[in-house]
């Protein structure tokens, strides 16, 4: 059995996120854009990529990601929901819950048949006009009744995952969906779900179904229905004494140790693609990392995660603040200066202003 250590997964999710090295492994992902617009600009900037040929959607746990264009039919196959059992709760299981596998794949291709027939006028239409357009369209328990928006209206997991299913792409500032483009490719859905796995594994690292369950939404058991037909292609190791499973333990052994400083937007690869407790073994770290709304930016340096940051912006000057997590030396501060003045000339800013304090 191998036994990794801590610091040589850090350093081979480091090389992979294209950190330091140049890598577009994290686009086999996708980089969640939360704003849209803002935070996956950030991301590929952070890592030299361009936005060339990526395409804004909801795809992972019905969140907004940036993909490639050539990987949506994938998605598609791999992300739609075949039983009520495999959403995790916290990704809309509940409303799903009251669905036979026969009604949930009438579910899936009314929406879906609705979403593409309700551009009518073949222009873009924001997410209020297509959601009104969609609701008289659907059964009704599609569209239950929504106390915050005093409306009917589909329901938001489902309209959000029903939407990559319909090709559907959003503006790059996430303001409206655009009219339908020809459906990809109709890809194996056991095959589609396998190569997602082996892309989750290559960014990710050695992992487990825990994590696979994390990421994508899932519920553990779904998350093990996943796994299994892949298991002939893992190799079991111990990292820090736990199991998880590579595709390529080798990779991990050659990673070069990590130097870098970076400043990483929220919701980046390397904090949403990961073994959170790996990343982080402190539990009120993590806590400050992975916020029940609204994530922070995380700066690392040396592929450790050293702190957090966040930003506010008026009339173009912006403010970042650096929480960091023990006491930096002058050459890291510096680092993170710098990357603090990239980051805000990337989105704009005509001013900065950099503040840092240490978490107590």
């Amino acid at each position: 059995m191998l036994h990794l250590s801590r610091s040589q997964v850090l350093a081979y999710r480091t090389q992979i996120n294209g950190l330091e090295t140049s890598n577009t492994a994290v686009l086999e992902t996708g980089v969640q854009d939360t704003p849209p617009g803002t935070t996956a600009q950030l991301a590929l900037h952070a890592r030299r990529l361009p936005s060339d040929g990526l395409a804004l959607v909801h795809s992972i746990r019905g969140a907004l990601h940036l993909h490639r264009v050539e990987d949506l039919g994938l998605l598609a196959a791999a992300l739609r929901l075949r039983d009520a059992g495999e959403a995790a709760p916290t990704t809309h299981g509940r409303f799903f819950a009251g669905f036979t596998p026969d009604e949930l794949a009438e579910a899936w291709t009314a929406m879906v048949d609705a979403l593409r027939a309700a551009f009518t006028a073949g222009e873009p239409l924001t997410k209020g006009e297509l959601s009104g357009a969609v609701t008289p369209a659907v059964d009704p328990r599609l569209a239950p009744w929504c106390a915050t928006c005093a409306v009917h209206h589909p329901h938001d997991g489902l309209f959000r995952m029903a939407t990559l299913q319909a090709g559907l792409r959003l503006a790059p500032d996430g303001s409206s969906f655009q009219p339908p483009a020809e459906r990809p490719s109709p890809v194996e859905p056991d095959e589609a779900r396998r190569a997602l796995l082996r892309r989750f594994l290559t960014v990710c690292g050695p992992a487990g179904p825990a994590h696979l369950a994390q990421w994508a939404g899932l519920t553990p058991a779904a998350a093990k229905r996943w796994w299994t037909p892949l298991a002939g292609e893992l190799t079991e190791v111990r990292v820090e004494g736990r199991p998880a499973w590579s595709l390529d333990p080798g990779a991990v052994l050659a990673a070069p140790t990590p130097e870098g400083v970076a400043l990483l937007p929220p919701y980046d690869p390397l904090t949403e693609v990961a073994d959170r407790e790996l990343v982080e073994p402190d539990p009120a770290r993590r806590k400050q990392i992975w916020r029940a709304t609204a994530n922070p930016g995380v700066a690392v340096a040396a592929g450790e995660v050293i702190g957090v940051w966040r930003r506010k912006t008026l009339r173009r000057r912006m403010s970042i603040r650096i929480t960091h997590f023990a006491t930096l030396r002058s050459g890291v501060r510096a680092a993170l200066t710098d990357a603090a003045e990239e980051s805000a000339a990337t989105l704009g800013a005509e001013s900065l202003d950099v503040a840092f304090e240490q978490f107590e």
